[in-house]
């Protein structure tokens, strides 16, 4: 399904809305704030970090009557992990998968290798990369034109073909993409595209001469202290770059605080903040206008005056927000299965699980919080 550019993007929708009333007077004056987790993170009750801990517990309440896909709800608030339930037999253990949330990963890892000089610049056509032949008409996609979806290719994220196939993992995946038509030169049409995030992910195996989870072990996944994870891959040896990465709740909270963390770690720049500044940048000149829009494989949010957000988004109510104002991070997992572990869920379920876990979201977290002094 494709779109236009300047038109608003429904395919993945994020929210966020306006803070409302004061909270509880039992709410902290001096809100607690926690050390970067090295490797497990400091926790702080709800009332200590700004949050109205009986609006949450009535939110807990509707998960258990009316969102039974729900898997786990994280809140982190001035560093500290304030709120973790997990439901439906999950603990914190259990290892999610973020479906699209793994795209956020592959956008992050790519600015990583450009600061060590493993991929020139962001400009760089792909052809070099992929060993294009000249007369390929896909030569000339640049990198920049993958992370915001612009490649061109006529990729269909709702067809059994394209998206079906790429799950069934037993194809040249990136053969099978560079094989599709050019339906718009590059960098001229948007079109949520899993195809445009494999790519990148193949460009970064290129480059690095290591898988892309070799490479995210080393720079991203080992400083934080993300130990276990699974991130599939094709039939090529190639990790999915727009999918399949399956991970534990906290250990996604852990990259959304990097992120709001301008990617400082203890001291340490896993990630160079003016990419994280680039990534989460809308493209459209006038987001503010726009409930969403996309920016480089993160997402840009804005509801009413409530203020913008960054945010990974996967298929079925997977969800990291990062809301620097808030100086706050919620993490959600959702069921994205049918029967485990390779029957997903309709698209109009899927749809029915994002509305929710948004509504939950908009309903329960946000006017529980307060704004840091």
């Amino acid at each position: 399904m494709s779109h236009p550019l300047p038109v608003r993007v429904a395919l993945l929708l994020l929210v966020c809305t306006c803070l409302l009333s004061a909270p509880s007077a039992l709410l902290s004056a001096q809100p607690v704030e926690c050390a970067t987790p090295t490797p497990v993170w400091q926790t702080a009750a709800l009332e200590t970090v700004g949050v109205d801990a009986e609006l949450i517990a009535e939110g807990e309440a509707e998960i258990a009557n009316d969102l039974p896909f729900v898997r786990s709800v994280l809140i982190v608030r001035h560093g500290c992990l304030a709120y973790e339930r997990y439901f439906g037999g999950a603990n914190a253990n259990t290892r999610f998968n973020g479906f699209s949330v793994t795209k956020s990963v592959t956008g992050t890892l790519i600015g990583i290798a450009l600061e060590e000089g493993v991929i020139d610049s962001v400009e760089d056509i792909i052809g070099g990369y992929l060993a294009l032949a000249d007369d390929d008409p896909n030569r000339t996609i640049r990198i920049s034109h993958l992370l915001r979806m612009l490649s061109g290719i006529d990729w269909d994220e709702t067809s059994a073909a394209d998206i079906g196939g790429m799950l069934d993992a037993e194809r040249d995946e990136v053969g099978y993409i560079l094989g599709l038509p050019l339906a718009h030169a590059p960098g001229t049409f948007w079109n949520y595209s899993s195809a445009d995030s494999h790519l990148l992910s193949a460009v970064l195996t290129a480059a690095a001469g290591e898988s892309t989870v070799e490479f995210a072990e080393t720079r991203l996944f080992d400083p934080l202290g993300i130990t276990d994870y699974a991130w599939m891959n094709d039939s090529s040896g190639i990790n999915f770059g727009g999918t399949q990465l399956f991970w534990r709740a906290r250990d996604m909270a852990k990259f959304g605080q990097l992120i709001l963390q301008d990617g400082d770690w203890n001291g340490e720049s896993i990630v160079p903040a003016d990419w994280i500044a680039y990534m989460t940048r809308p493209q459209l000149p006038n987001p503010a206008i726009y409930e969403l829009s996309y920016a480089a494989h993160w997402w840009h949010a804005r509801l009413g005056d409530f203020p913008p957000m960054s945010a990974a988004s996967g298929y079925g109510g997977q969800l990291i927000f990062v809301a620097p104002e808030q100086d706050m991070v919620i993490v959600i997992t959702a069921n994205g299965y049918r029967r485990e572990p390779d029957q997903y869920i309709s698209g109009a379920q899927e749809a029915h699980q994002r509305e929710a876990i948004l509504d939950y979201i908009e309903t329960v977290i946000l006017p529980a919080l307060v704004l840091p002094s």
